[in-house]
């Protein structure tokens, strides 16, 4: 089963928070943190995107069931869906469980995590937590060092920017 792009979240009643196609997924929330309910027999899956690295991602997953047992699957992938972690935590009848992974990226890569679950039955809630070298959902330009940036805005101002003064340059998520 190829992980690509999943980091699963194992809830799906999270309506309005989630996005269900991997070509459209929700940018990270800006604290790197997706809570939610896992309802019983929940077969959705959310995928949220972000850009990280480069260094160390860690991500943390922490599962309390409400009865029976219950488990995570969650996945993390480049764009061309290649597995970056994945991810599997159980918590079993009312015992929570939290389960915690690093990798180290070499260079700047906008990711796709995809959430869901494996095995179904049970319920309870959920937290997940993206730390380290992450950049929510802001997409870093790869700019050259020496040039002018030229936009030309809707209203048809332009504005000139010499890249020899700019340090990074990222295009954020719409709020």
């Amino acid at each position: 089963m190829k992980t690509a792009a999943l980091l699963a979240i194992l809830v799906l009643p999270l309506a309005a928070q989630t996005r269900m196609d991997r070509a459209h997924p929700l940018p990270l929330p800006s604290d790197g943190v997706i809570t939610g309910r896992i309802a019983e027999d929940d077969r959705g899956e959310a995928y949220y995107a972000f850009t990280a690295g480069p260094g160390p991602l860690v991500v943390t997953v922490d599962i309390t069931p409400s009865d029976a047992n219950i488990n995570v699957d969650l996945g993390l992938s480049d764009q061309a869906g290649h597995a970056k972690l994945a991810m599997n935590p159980r918590a079993y009848n009312d015992k929570s469980v939290r389960e915690t992974k690093r990798i180290v990226l070499p260079r700047a890569e906008h990711l796709v995590m995809r959430v869901g679950r494996n095995h179904y039955g049970g319920s309870g809630t959920f937290r997940i937590r993206v730390e380290g070298a992450v950049n929510g959902g802001a997409e870093s330009l790869d700019l050259p060092a020496r040039g002018t940036l030229r936009l030309t805005l809707k209203d048809g101002r332009t504005v000139e920017v010499d890249l020899a003064t700019v340090r990074d340059a990222k295009v954020l998520p719409p709020r």
